[in-house]
């Protein structure tokens, strides 16, 4: 999948700097990556906090409040992190 993203930021690319094929890349592959690893870092800081001694059912409590006083948030898809709700989830879910 890399491969084909590559070669269509090479087919796309306007003068050397990627152009649409960069955004795709980015939006395809790059974004979804780094939800990835913000979730996953989530999880390993929910285990953390359950360690040491604090209430992991805070962790959730926290995501909605945050989710009330964020109101400039883009699309998940244009992210670098989890929407709110979708890390409410997660922590729900762990």
């Amino acid at each position: 999948m890399v491969a084909a993203l590559w070669a269509t930021s090479l087919l796309l690319g306007s003068g050397g700097d990627g152009g649409l094929g960069r955004i795709l890349m980015d939006l395809v592959y790059l974004r979804p990556q780094s939800r990835k690893q913000e979730a996953e870092a989530d999880y390993i800081g929910l285990m953390m906090l359950a360690q040491a001694c604090y209430n992991p059912q805070e962790a959730p409590r926290l995501w909605q409040r945050m989710s009330v006083m964020d109101t400039t948030s883009p699309p998940q898809f244009l992210s670098t992190h989890p929407a709110h709700a979708k890390r409410v989830e997660n922590f729900e879910k762990w």
